[in-house]
């Protein structure tokens, strides 16, 4: 019996699934070292008494700026608690630029409330907002600017449906941060210690291919767009740069489904991803089934 678009099993729906978990590891915020050096050690306090009471929250006090941020990013569960040990860390260490961008920026996805898919035009305007002045703040943080372009072409294309404009940060970030990296760290030690789960539920970082920011941007591009040459355009752009990664072969299951599922170029694409790559089953067999299901001749 065949299945619908809509039965858990459906290839449509596992596509839709995968492209949802990558977009889903980027806003997490309890993620790893994606590059090849694994991330420095952290020490773990000698005594752990020292906390401060903000916006009604006790939150514990590290000794250097680089542990309070991965402390505030890694341990809290509420959006307001984890509101005010973002808070701390802006004004505990407002002269260590790289730290205090990063907790802005995570204030700034804050904005859009517990859950993003729930977030009103209101939220993600104030998220924006947000966003455009810690680019305008820190022009001389390439990895905080990438991020926030990324992000705020991920609301206006997503969440306020403005396609146009959210694309055009997507080209932004290609354009001109095409070697930034995804780099985001492992718990602070402490946070591992007494939460130990976290660090059973972590991948190895050492052996993972580098992520890059443009691959994932060039990926919503052929996603979103409306133009058909533009997201060929986007797509040479990855097959060119970003082979390797795992937004190439999203992007293969896109072209794959649409007019163009039948081009020379797309096929041959999709043919030698699927024997160099080797990409993870789920994402081969999606691969496989849209090429071969519209291509019944290919071998």
């Amino acid at each position: 019996m065949a299945l619908g678009n809509n039965s858990p099993f459906s290839h449509e729906y596992l596509q839709r699934m995968w492209i949802m978990a990558i977009l889903l590891i980027l806003a997490s915020t309890l993620l790893i070292q994606c590059g090849e050096t694994p991330p420095e050690p952290v020490r773990t306090p000698e005594k752990l008494v020292d906390v401060v009471s903000y916006d009604g929250y006790e939150i514990h006090l590290f000794p250097t700026a680089q542990e309070q941020l991965r402390y505030a990013l890694s341990r809290f569960s509420d959006p307001f608690e984890r509101r005010a040990a973002l808070k701390v860390v802006v004004e505990r260490f407002s002269d260590v630029g790289p730290v205090r961008a990063e907790a802005e920026l995570e204030m700034a996805y804050l904005k859009l409330g517990v859950d993003h898919r729930f977030a009103d035009a209101k939220m993600c305007l104030e998220a924006l907002a947000d966003y455009r002045r810690i680019i305008a703040s820190f022009p001389e943080l390439p990895d905080i600017c990438v991020k926030a372009h990324w992000y705020m072409g991920w609301i206006l294309t997503d969440l306020l449906n403005r396609k146009k404009e959210g694309i055009e940060h997507h080209q932004t970030v290609y354009r001109y941060y095409p070697d930034a990296r995804v780099k985001m760290e492992s718990p602070v030690t402490w946070v591992v210690l007494v939460m130990p789960e976290i660090k059973s539920n972590a991948q190895a970082s050492t052996k993972k291919k580098a992520l890059y920011w443009a691959s994932l941007a060039l990926l919503e591009i052929v996603r979103k767009s409306v133009r058909e040459e533009e997201r060929l355009e986007a797509f040479q752009a990855l097959w060119a740069g970003y082979r390797e990664s795992l937004a190439t072969g999203y992007a293969l299951c896109v072209l794959l489904k649409g007019p163009t599922s039948s081009s020379s170029k797309v096929v041959n694409c999709a043919k030698e991803y699927l024997e160099k790559q080797k990409p993870v089953q789920p994402l081969a067999d999606e691969i496989c089934k849209l090429l071969y299901d519209k291509n019944p001749g290919v071998k």
